[in-house]
């Protein structure tokens, strides 16, 4: 399971310290996709569901996610992709792991763009935040029409 950064230090919430954030990432499984999504979206709903901090380190934070994860992120597309139909329990975890990482990633990004949308002196950062908002779209779009 992916550590929880940062505790009660900073601003008290469990993603403050960055290098505590950057430390934790780098203990991604390279191998367990599944898990290293499920803990993706506990760090991204945590990011996100909190207005304790500024776009430029939600953003940061959540691109660091998003890097680290771009692997699993495709690597369990792929793997749910390539199931047998026999394969039910598989299935249903890939497909969890799969939507509930790319839902929460662009539900971060989402918020990101708010953000800047409502701060017209951070408008330059809308153009970078949006490409990749319109990624984890087109990968959520390949995860419902695969699920359908």
């Amino acid at each position: 399971m992916l550590k929880v950064p940062g505790g009660t230090g900073g601003v008290g919430h469990l993603m403050a310290n960055l290098a505590d954030v950057k430390e934790s990432i780098a203990t991604i499984s390279p191998t367990d996709s599944v898990r290293a999504a499920q803990d993706a979206v506990q760090w991204l709903d945590a990011i996100h569901g909190t207005g304790e901090f500024s776009i430029e380190y939600s953003y940061e934070v959540i691109e660091l996610i998003d890097v680290a994860l771009k692997r699993h992120g495709q690597r369990l597309l792929d793997q749910y992709l390539a199931l047998k139909p026999q394969a039910k329990f598989q299935e249903g975890l890939l497909w969890r792991a799969a939507t509930g990482y790319w839902k929460a990633l662009g539900d971060a990004y989402l918020g990101c763009i708010s953000h800047v949308e409502a701060d017209k002196k951070k408008q330059q950062q809308f153009t970078r935040i949006f490409r990749n908002w319109w990624r984890v779209q087109c990968a959520r779009r390949c995860c419902r029409s695969s699920g359908s």
